[in-house]
């Protein structure tokens, strides 16, 4: 063979190439074995493996790659990686950015964004998780890219839903409306607040979540740790606190709490429920539990239930009607053994009523056997109630023994009836008299024959309206009793006043069967009322007249002073002298009415003279346009001829001021209009515009206004003294009464006529005069008494003692004036020579003007003394009549009675008279 021929060296070379051949040999061997076992590995693992060349072609493919994108690996192989691995967006569904070029880019191992998507060749979708990184040689040059991806649909959807779970939970837990805590045990601090808790306790979310459940929850320290340690002992607890809210305020709370595990933490969910007022509602009901049981307890009524025919509940007055010495000796027993045995079979029939019908059973008569034998009549109610799904029966008890006692009784005081003075009726249900006693016949002259039958309409007077026997009859068939006084007729046709009282009359089943009427005659009661309130209105009138007397003339004196003083200053047809001249008549008016309420208060009739009225009404007229606004109108119509009245003309002035004043008041805040008339009237042949008028000619004087009305129910009151109906400061309640008795004590008659909203209308009925006679004028200065006497002036009120020491003076006396009587006194004392009369007030403090008198009197019994006063029966009558007061002036004191009263006075002294 040739080769055995070759040197030795080349047979060396020959052995190292057939070495290297063998290891060549051995590593194409392991190579294939590791291409093998790549291909097995790629073939056999979960995740899909792409390979592509740098150009981003397809080099090699696993099976789970083909699987997920939907190409074998023979159709994809050597295509573009972007038309086999086609991946979007999951949310946007937009196409990816290719992994490849970014592995190109950046030499770097990348990974798919999340949400990633890969569409497969048939349309599948699945959610990938991938990463790709580059295939370098051995120089580190880029070869191509591998991409491993698998399907992460499954942990996706999982991921997803537990994330949705996470918020949902967040979302229920937010939005609740129960309030929820999140807190931890460990530190007892509030890790999570719902919007519930934010509005419930009154600290935002984050105020809250920088808290400790022990800043919120009033229980002591230990009692939360006790809890808390419970909570984390059970899975689930429920327990109730007290949490304080922002505002202060405690509010009683019901928490449910259980236990949940966040990151690997325990920590508490609690559901808090606001229970207060289910605490107060439970409070409450355990109160009312407490307050019925005590009801029951303390009934006047024996009170007993019964449960299956025996006794589980008996009160203190039942204990006592059965002569039990505890309710123990009581409950336990049947019904049965507490009744009288003819009863028994009346009882069962009852108590099966009433647990088939559920509703009480009428009251009916029984008999009871108390403990000690002793059997008592009862009656007895029942009525089934329900409790907790149990029928129970309700027994009320009532002892009739007296009640039959008085049964007896009554048919003994039936025949007292008849002997009785007062007047018993008993009618049908229609009104027909069945029965009358003898007083019924000795007060209204019918006999019992001529009232039975009748309807009790035959003694009606016409006094009373239609209104007050609707009213009666409406409330006896009501079944009430009506009470009140009526105005009825005899048989002879004389009124008389009854006091009296209707009731229904019942059977057992509470039907009206019947009325009784208990009446009794007060005609003479009433009048003897009427006289006593008369004396006392005007005991009560005589009583504020003698307050205000003194202080009320004490400001009129100078007023009416000065006037006249002015009035002699002033030249006759001057301007001013006009206006003092109406300052001096108001003056006079005043002081006028304080004399007719003082007159009035005593009844004393005052001096009358003929009068013609025009003239009062039309200086009436004339003051009201000066004194009542423009938008209240005043009108007039006024008989010229007229005939005179006999009374006092300050009278008739005060009686129609009071009526304009009162009309006035009556239109003062709607505006309206106010009439006042004078007519002649002549009554007769019962007139019925007027029926209480007397036949006679009368002047009929009206006032009329459209103001707000007087109610019917009022007019009669009007006339009593010091009623009114006028707001506070707009009245005394004297004017009306004033009114009344002057037109009274002139003959006359006052009408009124009143609507509500439309007015009222008085009309002033007073008899006139056949042949008046003109009144005489006031005349100021007719002729006055004068002297040069000298007086010992005393009063207390500066003003008033100036103004007399003027008037003196004017008269020409020597005044010489002391402001007390103490002075008085010393002054008199110290020279009682000095002096020729004392003209001193009355009321003065310290030493009033009656006491000075006989203090001066015993100095010197001769000198007169005159006392000023503005209410006369201050003056004992016994001091005048021993003269030591030798004269009286009523304030206000006029110069002309001053001055005929001191010349009276002191020519007495004289001997002159």
């Amino acid at each position: 063979m040739p080769v055995m021929l070759l040197s030795p060296l080349a047979t060396i070379l020959t052995g190292k190439i057939l070495a290297d051949q063998v290891l060549t040999v051995r590593l194409i061997k392991q190579l294939q074995e590791a291409t093998q076992n790549l291909n097995i590995t790629l073939q056999s693992i979960g995740d899909a493996v792409i390979s592509t060349d740098i150009e981003g072609k397809i080099q090699i493919m696993n099976p789970m790659a083909e699987k997920l994108t939907g190409w074998s690996f023979n159709d994809a192989k050597n295509r573009q990686l972007t038309e086999i691995f086609n991946i979007v967006n999951a949310k946007t569904h937009l196409p990816a950015e290719n992994p490849v070029n970014q592995v190109l880019a950046k030499k770097i191992l990348v990974g798919l964004a999340n949400h990633t998507v890969l569409i497969s060749r048939n349309g599948t979708e699945y959610q990938i998780a991938d990463s790709a990184a580059p295939v370098c040689d051995a120089k580190g040059n880029t070869k191509g890219v591998v991409m491993v991806f698998r399907d992460v649909t499954e942990n996706y959807r999982q991921v997803e839903e537990l994330r949705q779970n996470e918020a949902l939970f967040r979302k229920l837990f937010k939005d609740h409306a129960a309030v929820k805590l999140i807190t931890d045990p460990d530190t007892k601090k509030i890790i999570a607040a719902n919007c519930a808790a934010e509005k419930f306790y009154g600290w935002s979310r984050e105020q809250l979540m920088h808290m400790t459940i022990d800043q919120i929850d009033t229980a002591p320290s230990k009692t939360l740790a006790a809890e808390f340690k419970r909570a984390r002992r059970l899975s689930q607890i429920q327990f109730e606190f007290c949490h304080r809210l922002a505002d202060g305020s405690i509010r009683d709370v019901e928490i449910f709490s259980s236990k949940i595990r966040v990151k690997g933490k325990e920590l508490l969910h609690a559901i808090i429920h606001d229970i207060t007022e289910r605490k107060q509602a439970e409070m409450a009901l355990l109160q009312s539990e407490n307050r019925y049981r005590n009801i029951i307890m303390h009934s006047p009524n024996a009170i007993l239930v019964n449960h299956n025919d025996r006794v589980t509940l008996v009160n203190h007055t039942c204990e006592q009607l059965f002569g039990a010495e505890s309710a123990n000796e009581l409950i336990g027993k049947t019904v049965y053994e507490l009744f009288h045995a003819d009863y028994h079979e009346l009882i069962r029939e009852r108590i099966r009523h009433l647990r088939k019908k559920q509703k009480s059973v009428p009251l009916m008569e029984e008999q009871i056997v108390r403990l000690d034998g002793r059997v008592v009549d009862v009656d007895v109610m029942a009525a089934p109630f329900t409790m907790d799904k149990t029928i129970y029966i309700h027994v009320i008890l009532r002892d009739i023994t007296q009640r039959k006692q008085k049964r007896t009784e009554l048919q003994h005081l039936y025949a007292a009836i008849e002997q009785s003075d007062e007047m018993i009726v008993i009618t049908d249900i229609v009104g027909h008299m069945v029965y009358v006693n003898a007083a019924f016949e000795r007060v209204t002259g019918y006999s019992r024959e001529e009232a039975l039958g009748e309807n009790p309409r035959i003694l009606k007077s016409g006094e009373q309206s239609p209104a007050c026997y609707t009213k009666l009859w409406e409330t006896i068939t009501k079944g009430k009793t009506w009470k009140g006084q009526l105005i009825n007729k005899r048989k002879n046709g004389t009124f008389y006043s009854e006091k009296t009282s209707i009731s229904p009359v019942m059977d057992e089943s509470g039907r009206i069967i019947n009325f009784v009427a208990v009446k009794r005659d007060i005609t003479e009661e009433i009048e003897l009322q009427k006289r006593l309130v008369q004396a006392q209105k005007m005991e009560a009138i005589g009583t504020l007249s003698s307050g205000i007397a003194h202080d009320f003339n004490n400001l009129l004196f100078p007023i009416l002073g000065l006037s006249e003083i002015m009035l002699e200053d002033l030249p006759p047809g001057s301007m001013d002298r006009e206006h003092i001249e109406q300052i001096y008549k108001a003056g006079i008016r005043a002081s006028d009415l304080v004399k007719q309420i003082l007159s009035f208060s005593r009844q004393v009739a005052q001096k009358k003279i003929p009068i013609r009225v025009q003239s009062v009404l039309k200086e009436i007229i004339k003051l009201s346009r000066s004194t009542i606004p423009a938008n209240i109108k005043i009108t007039q119509n006024i008989q010229a001829d007229c005939p005179m009245v006999l009374m006092d003309a300050s009278q008739l002035h005060q009686v129609a001021m009071n009526l304009i004043t009162n009309a006035y008041h009556a239109v003062e805040e709607k505006g309206g209009s106010i009439f006042l008339g004078l007519i002649e009237y002549e009554s007769k042949n019962n007139d019925l515009k007027h029926p209480s008028l007397p036949d006679g000619k009368y002047a009929m004087i009206t006032v009329k206004d459209t103001g707000y009305g007087i109610p019917p129910s009022l007019i009669e009151k009007i006339f009593e003294p010091f009623y009114t109906t006028k707001k506070q400061g707009k009245g005394t309640g004297l004017g009306l009464s004033v009114v009344y008795g002057i037109v009274k004590d002139a003959g006359g008659v006052i009408d009124v006529q009143s609507e509500i909203d439309s007015g009222t209308t008085f009309n002033l009925f007073i008899p006139i005069l056949e042949d008046g006679q003109n009144e005489l004028p006031e005349n100021v200065a007719d002729t006055i008494s004068r002297g040069n006497e000298r007086i010992l002036l005393v009063d207390d009120e500066p003003a008033v003692m100036q103004i007399e020491k003027q008037l003196l003076e004017r008269l020409g006396y020597h005044v010489e004036t002391r402001s007390c009587g103490l002075e008085a006194l010393e002054a008199f004392r110290m020279n009682p020579e000095r002096f020729d009369l004392v003209l001193t007030d009355m009321a003065m403090p310290n030493l009033t003007g009656e006491e000075l008198a006989e203090e001066i009197n015993s100095i010197d019994a001769n000198i007169p003394i005159i006392i000023c006063t503005g209410f006369s029966d201050r003056i004992k009558k016994e001091t005048v009549s021993k003269r030591t007061i030798r004269g009286i002036l009523m304030k206000p004191v006029m110069k002309s009675e001053m001055a005929k009263t001191i010349r009276r006075v002191l020519d007495e002294k004289d001997g002159k008279i």
